[in-house]
């Protein structure tokens, strides 16, 4: 299996990778492969009885001065890689190298920043020009940037993911807007498998709290603004993530915002499972973990009905898909002056139990047994 940089055995894409390693095992002996492979990840790996491939290491220059500075995180480490891949091809040089006297029934690569032949190209979110276009701000002045900026990283992105198309016999994406995006754009796209991590652990808690908040991840891919007008108008935002973009600092969020930062498994259960609902006004989701772990543990979704939450969510029953900015920020105000929370909590917990890595699996195994007929294979 081909991934993304494994920044730590905490990082959600290594978690991801994880689970699907496992419900893969039963029936392949997996082998992961990596451009980073942090110390305490690897010995994650191999603890769970996995093989890890011997990558010459190439140093993340970006990401060593960001080190320095307190800012390196994984979404800096997926951006080092993406460029010295989209500009230098120096991703792909290191695992040829360490390919060369290799020999796998089946080659599955998750990673868009690795090009190397495989059976099965899993494409798990937009490409890059279409998530800059819906992070940078609308704001005057900034058009002309804007353009510029996402024109040439589409025009990189295109021939990267051209790249990898074209080493891969079958491609599957990670959910139904991805598979879109792509078709549009000409690629070939042989079905849909949802890019789902294990949340076999995400259920109620029993563990109460007295006070009323609503939940919000606070990431990357997230309308800080939209979070500071709910909070502004009164409501009590607590938030939580540990993928900030470079520059955001902690103490601006706190002034508007209870922020937690990183938090463990068992305390984002108990957010997740106190919380009001959990609001979640993303700029550009392939898939949405969030809304997934937030109806695991029986609270309703406030979100946009569109991408990727649009597929696991039902408006009404699961939560509540509103067009924009500003109905967001009124059915947010609605809820926070009432709403029974009950008459979700079966509802939220039947949807997410539809969507496991097992279900998952097989789909993905029929995909990657259906590729794997290279003649060295």
């Amino acid at each position: 299996m081909v991934t993304e940089p494994l920044v730590s055995a905490d990082s959600s894409h290594f978690k991801f990778v994880v689970s699907v390693a496992s419900v893969l095992a039963p029936s392949f002996e997996i082998s992961i492969g990596t451009t980073f492979l942090a110390p305490d990840a690897r010995l994650a790996l191999h603890a769970k009885g996995f093989r890890t491939l011997e990558i010459r290491k190439a140093r993340f220059f970006l990401n060593s001065i960001l080190a320095v500075l307190g800012l390196e995180s994984e979404a800096t480490f997926w951006t080092e890689a993406w460029l010295r891949e989209a500009l230098f091809t120096v991703n792909s040089k290191l695992f040829r190298h360490a390919l060369r006297n290799a020999h796998f029934d089946c080659t599955l690569n998750v990673a868009s920043t690795v090009v190397t032949p495989c059976d099965l190209w899993w494409i798990l979110g937009p490409p890059l020009d279409v998530t800059l276009a819906s992070a940078i701000p609308r704001r005057p002045g900034l058009g002309p940037l804007r353009r510029a900026v996402c024109s040439l990283v589409g025009s990189l992105e295109r021939k990267l993911a051209l790249r990898i198309h074209s080493s891969t016999r079958k491609v599957v994406a990670g959910s139904n807007y991805v598979r879109d995006l792509y078709l549009s754009r000409g690629f070939s796209v042989d079905g849909t498998v949802f890019g789902i991590p294990d949340l076999s652990a995400f259920r109620p808690s029993a563990q109460k709290s007295e006070a009323r908040f609503v939940l919000a991840y606070i990431g990357k891919e997230v309308e800080l603004d939209t979070l500071a007008a709910l909070a502004g108008s009164g409501i009590k935002v607590v938030g939580f993530g540990n993928k900030l973009v470079p520059g955001i600092d902690p103490k601006r969020l706190r002034k508007f915002l209870d922020f937690r930062g990183a938090v463990t498994r068992d305390q984002l259960i108990d957010l997740y499972s106190n919380a009001e609902f959990t609001a979640f006004p993303f700029t550009s989701e392939g898939l949405g973990l969030v809304p997934l772990e937030s109806m695991a543990c029986g609270t309703p979704v406030l979100t946009y009905g569109r991408e990727g939450p649009s597929e696991t969510m039902i408006d009404g029953e699961t939560g509540w898909l509103v067009r924009d900015q500003n109905e967001f920020l009124q059915r947010a105000i609605q809820l926070w002056h009432g709403f029974d929370k009950s008459q979700f909590r079966a509802r939220a917990l039947n949807r997410a139990s539809q969507f496991t890595p097992a279900g998952q699996a097989r789909r993905l195994e029929g995909f990657i047994l259906n590729g794997s007929n290279r003649p060295d294979a």
